[in-house]
């Protein structure tokens, strides 16, 4: 059985360098296409189950792929982003400096989560019982992936999620197996050379 990690398409926000935490920021036009392409370019044994973030970005970057299967779009609270509180949409290395000059785990923006927040959220995600499809964000992602490895906190920051980038696990005699990491081959045609 297999489970895949996605993050969400490209927003706006994104593409300015803003740290979006909970603010319900819809994808960008390349965002939504990214997700058209994501369901287009899907080769792998159809999702039973889509989880989603409840964030705009997360339920639109899971729809298609949702129409191609006619699998319902879940959503799951605990898949969203952290809470960046009063921080949201302030440049995100400004908000990532003032995170590293504290503790990097337990420190907590104003009216916002700590990353130990997500890391306990992400905890509460169960393992499936049948081929699922998790659609989150960035950190979140990492938190998730973890999870599913048996990892901590400070193995969830060492890894990468592009927009629509796909994380790939199996769960291959009693534990998950990672079979492929962020991959983005479905979006070749955004970033092929024009002629």
């Amino acid at each position: 059985m297999k489970v895949w990690i996605i993050r969400h398409g490209v927003t706006d926000w994104n593409t300015e360098g803003r740290g979006q935490g909970q603010a319900d920021i819809d994808l960008s036009a390349q965002g939504k296409r990214q997700a058209e392409l994501l369901a287009e370019g899907w080769r792998d044994e159809a999702p039973h189950r889509i989880l989603s973030s409840d964030m705009m970005r997360t339920v639109g970057s899971a729809k298609p792929l949702s129409d191609r299967f006619g699998v319902p779009v879940e959503l799951e609270p605990n898949l969203r982003e952290r809470c960046l509180g009063d921080w949201e949409g302030r440049p995100i290395e400004e908000i990532n400096s003032v995170i590293r000059e504290n503790c990097p785990f337990n420190y907590c923006p104003p009216n916002g989560e700590s990353l130990m927040d997500v890391v306990r959220r992400a905890k509460t995600i169960l393992f499936p019982e049948v081929p699922t499809a998790y659609f989150s964000h960035g950190l979140t992602c990492g938190q998730l992936l973890s999870h599913f490895l048996g990892g901590d906190e400070i193995v969830g920051r060492g890894f990468r999620f592009d927009n629509t980038g796909v994380t790939t696990l199996e769960h291959w005699h009693g534990r998950w197996i990672l079979v492929r990491h962020n991959c983005t081959r479905h979006l070749e045609e955004l970033i092929a050379p024009s002629h």
